[in-house]
């Protein structure tokens, strides 16, 4: 029984050490937006909800998605329906500032990519 609670002592303390992420003191991440289209977002093809596929499409790109945000904007409303067109809302995600270089680096056609979010 003692080697027993050894063990599960240990292990926990190794899964509490390697499970946690780091944390990212302010002043280290930055959000960028998007403004989403009708059907042409890179991840229309991804499943889960649109904060998960953003998050995984963003991570298969090698950026980690701190936060994912939705904000409806007037200034994205939709004029039509065709699949470049927007869709009156724009995606919002807050990364490292280690990841922004290669956030601003991704083509997403068809609106051009990723911007730095205004204050």
């Amino acid at each position: 029984m003692k080697h027993f609670l050894l063990i599960f002592a240990f292990l926990s303390l190794l899964t509490t050490v390697v499970g946690c992420k780091s944390v990212t003191e302010p002043g280290e991440t930055e959000w960028y937006c998007y403004g989403a289209t009708q059907c042409a977002d890179p991840w229309r093809s991804l499943s889960g909800t649109l904060d998960e596929k953003v998050s995984l499409h963003l991570e298969n790109n090698g950026v980690e998605a701190l936060a994912v945000d939705t904000v409806h904007s007037d200034t994205l409303a939709a004029v039509c329906l065709a699949c470049p067109c927007t869709a009156g809302y724009q995606i919002q995600v807050q990364v490292s500032t280690s990841d922004a270089a290669t956030i601003e680096a991704l083509d997403e056609y068809p609106v051009g990519g990723w911007y730095k979010c205004e204050d």
